[in-house]
Parts: structure tokens; sequence; C-alpha cells
């Protein structure tokens, strides 16, 4: 009899890690990597280089910002879908010499 309720609650046991398992799936979908100047980020799928640069939080002026080699500008920063594997830079403009 013992070793029928262990069978049973292993059993249980392997359900619920199969379940696990599906929802792991199901959220890496809604996830994506990406760099964010060489420094791999996790972000939700549907996030725009706006997001990222308002989660960054980069000023009004003297920022560019690159994605994928090309840069981005500025007013279509909302436009503008981060894929998973994409690169960003941001590039801080600064005075000196």
């Amino acid at each position: 009899m013992i070793e029928r309720n262990h069978y049973t609650a292993n059993r249980a046991w392997h359900s619920c890690f199969s379940v696990f398992d599906i929802y792991k799936t199901y959220s890496k979908r809604q996830e994506m990597k990406i760099k964010i100047n060489n420094e791999i980020h996790q972000l939700a799928d549907g996030t725009t280089v706006k997001t990222v640069a308002e989660a960054n939080r980069l000023p009004d002026k003297g920022v560019a910002v690159a994605l994928n080699n090309e840069l981005v500008p500025r007013e279509e920063w909302g436009v503008h879908v981060v894929k998973d594997g994409d690169e960003i830079v941001i590039l801080k403009a600064f005075c000196g010499g």
C-alpha cells in the first residue's frame, strides 16, 4: 500500500511538472532577449524603442538610438517594435575635448 501511494504521489508530481513546462514555454513566447549597449536584457513582446528609452530615462536632447546599426529618428521611436535578438545602441552626446 505504501508503494502505491508513493506511485500516486509521483504521478501527481509528474502531472504538475508537465503543466509547469507548458507554462514556461508559454512565458518564453511572451519575452524576448535583446542587447542594449552590449548587455542582454529580457523584454516583453511588443516593446518599442520609445519604451526602452523611457525605461532608461533618456533625456529629451542629446541622445541617439540605433536599432540593429541603423539610426532611429526620435519621432519614430514609438513605431519601431523591438524583436527577439535585436541590438540597441544608445549614444549620448557630451561636450569636451
